[in-house]
């Protein structure tokens, strides 16, 4: 699944109001489509994020746009899912992970106050076999990673009871109100026929929020969906049967000496898995100025 080639100008001062983002591509007319929501703005829209945003809001209640900002089909679709809300119904979703055995303990102990939400909870671990047993409402299970992502990641989906599946790494989190979004963004994909959902990832390095936003996951997902790619792993799903479910941010936390460790870690196992690229917004603070976008 791709969203087409990601060239244009970027800023950290110059973010799209929808999702965030701080990539674009130049269009005639000084216009400047966004690379991840493809909404498109004009220089009035893009230098007034808020007036644009509160548009856009107000827009997926009913209102007309104003004239300096456009919508496609695909950026509809995400301002929709921007402004989902939780409803009297919810999808049947499976919480799940890969994990190495010694972060089983922690990843309970971290999804413990969200697992109600969620019909099972699930772990995928680097190993031979599993250790003790867990409690009664979650399932462990061994495979070896054996340097594959992708494979771990399909091995979990085959193993789901739910229709669809939230998988998590074990740094990362969901609030309460998120974990109940995310079911409610799962019901609306299923009513849309859609199957992969994107979730935005905000990055807490050593405790401060990184530049890189919205750092979209997919991870949200029919159970039928599988993945593709050893490292940087994606599902393979066309775009038309996606969408970023931009109402449901993953918090990660990890620290300046990870962030190192995994490019390195990366790169030795794919030829493109290093992206010095997203190290360095890693390691560069969010500007106060998106703080309120998040």
């Amino acid at each position: 699944m791709t969203s087409g080639p990601r060239s244009g100008s970027s800023s950290a001062d110059l973010r799209c109001p929808l999702c965030c983002n701080a990539d674009f591509h130049d269009r005639p007319g000084g216009w400047r489509e966004c690379t991840h929501c493809e909404a498109a703005f004009d220089r009035s829209a893009i230098v007034d994020p808020d007036g644009a945003r509160r548009a856009l809001w107000a827009h997926a209640q009913g209102a007309l746009l104003p004239s300096g900002i456009v919508l496609n089909p695909v950026a509809k679709r995400n301002l929709d899912f921007a402004t989902t809300r939780v409803g009297n119904r919810s999808a049947n979703v499976t919480l799940a992970a890969i994990a190495r055995p010694t972060e089983v303990e922690s990843f309970l102990k971290a999804t413990a106050p969200i697992a109600e939400f969620f019909a099972e909870r699930l772990i995928v671990v680097d190993a031979e076999s599993t250790a003790a047993a867990p409690p009664s409402a979650v399932r462990v299970l061994a495979r070896p990673l054996a340097g594959d992502f992708a494979a771990q990641r399909n091995f979990l989906m085959d193993a789901a009871h739910s229709d669809w599946v939230l998988q998590l790494d074990t740094d990362e989190s969901l609030t309460p109100d998120n974990a109940r979004q995310a079911l409610a963004l799962a019901e609306r994909a299923k009513a849309q026929k859609l199957r992969a959902l994107g979730l935005p990832r905000r990055n807490f390095v050593d405790g401060v929020l990184a530049s890189l936003y919205p750092d979209i996951q997919y991870r949200l997902l029919r159970s039928d969906v599988r993945f593709s790619g050893v490292v940087h792993e994606r599902p393979v799903v066309a775009f038309e049967n996606t969408a970023l479910g931009l109402s449901c941010p993953i918090d990660h936390a990890l620290s300046r000496d990870r962030v190192r460790e995994r490019s390195a870690q990366y790169a030795a196992m794919a030829a493109d898995g290093e992206r010095l690229q997203d190290e360095a917004a890693l390691l560069e603070p969010m500007p106060e100025r998106w703080m309120a976008f998040l």
